[in-house]
């Protein structure tokens, strides 16, 4: 995704509208995927490798901080640099609670936590899927060439 908004920096305004309906998509199939992992946990049992998870959740978490501060400036922006931002800060976020949920993990191991950070997960990314659709919906259409008959 961050490459697709790099790429509509250049881009027009209707264009770029069309870069963020495209990372809004990614964005919910991100968070539907998650329902997909909570089903499949909930069938399966168990619990996760706390180890593993919270390595990898600590790791992204660097560089989604990273990324979250660099992108601070476009909070505001189109819709396509809106969903940079918001994926990046929603990452960060998530992160956390991946790093937090894999400690609960090991102490209790229950896979529960892992199944809570995973509602949290698809929560948020549909949230901000549904926000940034609906904004670049608008653009796309304040954009549009008006027909007239």
């Amino acid at each position: 995704m961050f490459a697709l908004a790099v790429a509509a920096l250049g881009w027009s305004a209707r264009a770029r509208a069309g870069a963020g309906m495209v990372q809004g998509l990614v964005m919910a199939a991100v968070g539907f995927a998650a329902i997909g992992a909570i089903a499949y946990r909930l069938s399966a049992g168990g619990a996760p490798n706390a180890p593993s998870v919270g390595i990898v959740g600590f790791m992204a978490l660097a560089v989604n901080l990273y990324c979250a501060y660099r992108l601070a400036r476009f909070t505001r922006g189109d819709s396509s640099m809106r969903a940079i931002w918001l994926s990046s800060r929603n990452d960060a976020i998530l992160n956390i609670l991946t790093v937090v949920a894999a400690g609960v993990i090991y102490l209790t191991h229950s896979g529960w936590p892992d199944i809570v950070v995973g509602g949290l997960i698809a929560a948020i990314n549909l949230w901000a899927a549904g926000e940034v659709l609906l904004t670049a919906s608008k653009e796309i259409v304040r954009h549009s060439p008006s027909v007239r008959p």
